[in-house]
């Protein structure tokens, strides 16, 4: 029995780790059939380079509602034809608008948005 018990120790630890790494908001989503927040970050780099890390910093990607915004977010981009940050930091207000974000979530997606764009934010 004292041979088993280091094995279960990193077992148990590589458990509480990998739970730790998930943050638990992901947890609900996939177990609802939904993509977790690295999957829609993935999709949003897809539509534009940065974006997925963008709204992770800003953990838009946090909340059930989430793939709802991120359709909205990227039904927009493809509307509008756009391919870089910048070119959605100048948009910012009216993308968050479109995505039905509530007022702190868009707060947060502009200021790392305007963190990741920083000739944006100082008006250039």
């Amino acid at each position: 029995a004292a041979a088993a018990a280091p094995a279960e120790v990193p077992a148990a630890a590589a458990a509480v780790a990998a739970a730790q790494a998930e943050p638990p908001y992901t947890r609900p989503q996939r177990e609802m059939g939904r993509p977790s927040a690295s999957e829609m970050a993935a999709e949003l780099d897809l539509a534009i380079p940065g974006l997925g890390e963008v709204a992770t910093k800003a953990k838009v990607l946090h909340f059930l509602n989430s793939p709802e915004y991120v359709n909205q977010v990227l039904a927009w981009i493809a509307e509008h034809e756009l391919a870089e940050l910048e070119e959605l930091a100048e948009a910012v207000e009216k993308v968050t608008g479109f995505a039905g974000m509530k007022e702190l979530c868009s707060k947060r997606f502009l200021r790392e948005l305007r963190a990741a764009v920083p000739v944006v934010a100082d008006g250039r």
